[in-house]
């Protein structure tokens, strides 16, 4: 009974997303821009976790293929974004501009977890399992906020589209920091093995995406119907988060990986497979926020404050600082700048690093892995409420405000 009430409400989740009727009162609540990057859906999720509480450990077990599932759609669909006839445009200088504030966000914040995990009794390789997957999520950056700011009038300013599209570049690139991050933490979570067991178990990440990637590639092609090509590649990406899932590895960093390696190879043949994986991404992204929020109800110790404080005010204060440290008039490339202030933009999180922490949670199903979760979830949520105000400051850098009118000038404007 209840996992058939937990399916009804991510099914009305998803349809609240899509249902017209709904978009006004979605803009009367002040709530549509947290609907559309589906951040609203957090609450729900804890909602139904404190009405469902007597069931809450069965349905978490029952609800781990979804999850498997959505995982490796969010990953496939962030991977699948790396293709190197576009971004081997990309000049080094661009690169390094795009990928500073993600790495220094990441650093400082699994550094400082690694500290705080340990000072509250956790196991050393646990904990820095724990801190990884903190510094993925803390790289990880949304972009909707600055398409939509892109499609208004005030985006269309050239200097403003130039600083929204270095956001966008690196909210794009800074995924691949959080893959890295991912595989790293997971190879970890291995009860009493050796150090070269988890080495062998990132290279199996690594090398399992890659293969699966190819063995996609080769599927897609011969001489079946697009329709079949198209069942064949979600039946792919069913089977390689599933198979990640059951190797207790990351299904979003896998899936991210075979479709990095699937984008890059010979021809078009995933065309049809990424336009479907793009256009189901937005339910597949309120499925995901509903089950974190669903997750999260438990107990929480005295480490959640502390480790949503390093996914707010430290994640943006790294970003920003890096970002400051590379600013430059000088475009990145054609109609790409990162001057004064650009970082700020890129406070909201990506759904690649919600993803990945959920993923923690379904391995350990304990205390410490909900905290981290808990912690990764209320930032998310911290930081989108955040998002609107630091965007409006980083595209309109100090340098470029209107002077007040002094006596001096008669006090013209």
């Amino acid at each position: 009974m209840e996992t058939g009430v937990a399916l009804v409400i991510l099914g009305l989740s998803i349809a609240v997303v899509y249902w017209a009727p709904l978009r006004r009162l979605k803009s009367a609540l002040g709530v549509a821009h947290l609907v559309a990057t589906g951040h609203a859906f957090l609450v729900l999720g804890v909602v139904a976790g404190l009405a469902l509480a007597n069931a809450h450990q069965r349905l978490t077990v029952e609800l781990t293929p979804i999850v498997g599932f959505v995982a490796g759609w969010i990953g496939f669909a962030a991977g699948m974004r790396f293709n190197r006839r576009v971004l081997g445009r990309l000049p080094r200088r661009a690169w390094l501009v795009a990928l500073l504030p993600a790495i220094s966000a990441a650093v400082v914040v699994s550094g400082a977890g690694v500290g705080i995990l340990m000072a509250a009794g956790v196991p050393a390789v646990k904990a820095i399992a724990g801190a990884l997957v903190l510094g993925g999520a803390a790289a990880s950056s949304g972009p909707t906020l600055i398409g939509a700011l892109r499609n208004r009038r005030a985006g269309r300013d050239p200097r403003v589209r130039s600083r929204l599209a270095a956001m966008e570049l690196s909210a794009g690139l800074d995924d691949l920091v959080t893959v890295i991050f991912a595989v790293v933490a997971f190879s970890l979570l291995r009860p009493e093995t050796t150090g070269f067991s988890h080495v062998v178990f990132a290279l199996v990440s690594v090398g399992g995406g890659l293969f699966l990637g190819f063995v996609t590639w080769l599927f897609l092609g011969g001489r079946a119907s697009s329709e079949e090509r198209l069942l064949l590649g979600l039946g792919m990406l069913m089977f390689i988060a599933g198979s990640a899932g059951w190797l207790h590895l990351s299904p979003a960093s896998v899936a991210a990986i075979a479709a990095m390696t699937l984008v890059n190879l010979p021809g078009d043949r995933g065309r049809q497979l990424f336009d479907t994986v793009r256009r189901v991404e937005r339910p597949a992204a309120v499925i995901l926020m509903v089950v974190i929020g669903f997750d999260v109800v438990g107990p929480l110790s005295w480490v959640t404050p502390l480790l949503l404080a390093l996914m707010t005010i430290v994640r943006l204060l790294a970003k920003h600082g890096a970002g400051q440290a590379v600013a430059t008039s000088t475009p990145l490339t054609r109609g790409v700048t990162a001057d004064h202030g650009w970082a700020l933009g890129l406070a909201p999180q990506g759904a690649l690093g919600l993803m990945v922490a959920l993923s923690f949670f379904g391995v350990w199903h304990d205390d410490v892995a909900r905290n981290v979760l808990a912690a990764i979830a209320g930032a998310a949520l911290l930081n989108e409420l955040a998002g609107p105000w630091l965007l409006s400051r980083a595209v309109r850098p100090g340098g470029d405000r209107p002077k007040r009118a002094s006596a001096a000038d008669g006090g013209a404007a």
